[in-house]
């Protein structure tokens, strides 16, 4: 609710609201803009330009029922502009922005790689609603806004994308327990 809040002050002219939404939602905006163009420059633009679309209209989002999906619907239509617009077209490998390898401790560097490594070998479609999910812990509603998908699509997408993950990382859990769960458990808790 704090997001339409500021939405609110914002449309009633308070500009200082558009800080308060780029403080309460800006790195998660920066992350999946990132995930998407891989490019540092280009994500801060992407992330400018979501929040000037949001500045010109912010009562589309007071009036949004999930007002982080919209930001993040606004954020990828961005980035899939600037995706289109690159000659050739380059296709992005789908990585997510988990933790930097030099802050992970030494146990944990080894799984981070097989994630990265196993994230890359999933169609992007897939690798993107996992990251939305984990990591953004948005919820399948949410991420079927973001996409322009049904939630059973989002669904199907997410589930045979862990069996993939799960099938890759099953080689480094020695208690038969799927790795994924105990990999997303410690980056949520890392982020």
């Amino acid at each position: 609710m704090q997001l339409k809040d500021y939405a609110r002050q914002l449309s009633g002219g308070d500009l200082n609201a558009l800080g308060s939404i780029y403080d309460h939602a800006g790195t998660r905006l920066l992350r999946y803009a990132l995930f998407l163009v891989k490019d540092r420059t280009e994500a801060d633009d992407i992330v400018q330009a979501t929040m000037l679309k949001l500045a010109r209209n912010p009562k589309k989002l007071v009036r949004s029922k999930h007002p982080v999906a919209y930001l993040f619907r606004i954020l990828r239509n961005e980035a899939y502009t600037i995706l289109y617009r690159r000659k050739p077209f380059e296709h992005c490998d789908v990585l997510p922005l988990i933790p930097a390898r030099t802050s992970l401790q030494s146990d944990t560097w080894e799984i981070t790689e097989a994630v990265h490594e196993a994230l890359a070998e999933l169609p992007a479609i897939q690798a993107e609603v996992i990251t939305l999910h984990l990591w953004e812990n948005l919820t399948f509603r949410e991420v079927s806004e973001i996409t322009n998908e049904s939630i059973n699509t989002v669904a199907s997408r997410y589930r045979y994308g862990i069996e993939k993950l799960s099938k890759t990382l099953r080689s480094f859990d020695e208690s038969g327990r799927p790795t994924w769960e105990d990999v997303a458990i410690k980056f949520q808790l890392q982020r």
